[in-house]
């Protein structure tokens, strides 16, 4: 009886340590996911701004005319809401990684940045009342309302092509 109870106290023992290996292993791997999937993020997001950036290339007499105000014909309006949609769906995307922790808080607030250029000048704040509010969930528009209401741009299309000026 003696040397059951033996091998049965050996076997919990072990039993414990096999399970402490277990976790131990497991908090590994998802450490180790959750920077895969960061990575992905970031990824993504880079990817997502690089097409933001050949479409405003492609559109550019429409970012000419972001801070004009001139009527635009239908055209130039369906062209600027194609790349508002697109700039938005860029946020929210950033979001939503924010919100499931893929996103630190800082690197969240710099990609505002973005949205603040882009909706904070008349058109893209027209834009934002009559279109974009529409097409998001509330927290998200509260967000873009808050930071639209808060916060001043600083007419960065402008600077990107004025920049090689006198000092």
């Amino acid at each position: 009886m003696l040397v059951v109870e033996y091998v049965a106290n050996i076997a919990e023992i072990l039993g414990a340590v096999v399970v402490v290996i277990t976790l131990i292993y497991l908090t590994i791997q998802l450490r180790q996911n959750n920077k895969l999937l960061q990575s992905a993020s970031r990824q993504a997001m880079l990817e997502a701004e690089k097409t933001s950036l050949s479409q405003a290339l492609e559109y550019e007499e429409i970012f000419r005319k972001l801070d004009q105000t001139e009527r635009l014909s239908e055209k130039e309006q369906f062209q600027l809401s194609v790349i508002f949609v697109n700039d938005m769906e860029n946020r929210y995307f950033e979001y939503r990684q924010y919100k499931n922790g893929l996103l630190s808080e800082e690197e969240w607030q710099a990609r505002l940045f973005i949205a603040l250029e882009n909706h904070g000048i008349r058109r893209g704040q027209q834009w934002w009342s009559k279109v974009g509010r529409k097409l998001y969930p509330p927290d998200f528009v509260d967000l873009i309302d808050n930071l639209l209401r808060n916060e001043t741009h600083i007419d960065i299309y402008k600077l990107f092509a004025t920049w090689d000026g006198e000092e």
